[in-house]
């Protein structure tokens, strides 16, 4: 073999050596297209500062896990006791925070039990917490 052939296979092997080189550093790198956060998604949080009050109490409840900055609608439903009954007695609007948290007061006006439900407008994410509420 002549010293310019061998001169050229052997500039062939590092050449190929090279790209398979390139190839692997790139193959075996993780993919990019993972997804933000979890998946699925968390389900909402709603929760009061108290479950059992008597009436004329105030109760906080605060949500969580929604969109950022999303209009929630709260449906406050109550069912007298010994009554098979139940209605609305409030609905509101507000807005979550940068972090998809909300609070709302709700007055406790009459015994008996009242369910707070909470929806969020684009995520569809509904959550619902109990208040009983005493003599």
């Amino acid at each position: 073999m002549s010293r310019n052939r061998a001169s050229a296979v052997l500039s062939a092997l590092v050449a190929m050596l090279a790209m398979t080189a390139g190839l692997l550093a790139f193959t075996t790198s993780p993919a990019s297209a993972t997804p933000r956060g979890p998946y699925p998604p968390p389900p909402p949080s709603l929760v009061v500062n108290k479950g059992v009050v008597k009436y004329g109490v105030t109760v906080k409840a605060k949500g969580s896990k929604y969109a950022k900055k999303e209009k929630v609608y709260i449906t406050v439903y109550f069912k007298a006791k010994g009554s098979k009954k139940t209605k609305v007695v409030k609905t509101a609007k507000v807005y979550t925070d940068k972090n998809g948290k909300f609070s709302i007061n709700v007055k406790m006006s009459k015994p008996g039990t009242v369910q707070i439900k909470a929806t969020g407008k684009t995520s569809k994410k509904t959550a619902t917490v109990m208040v009983y509420v005493l003599d």
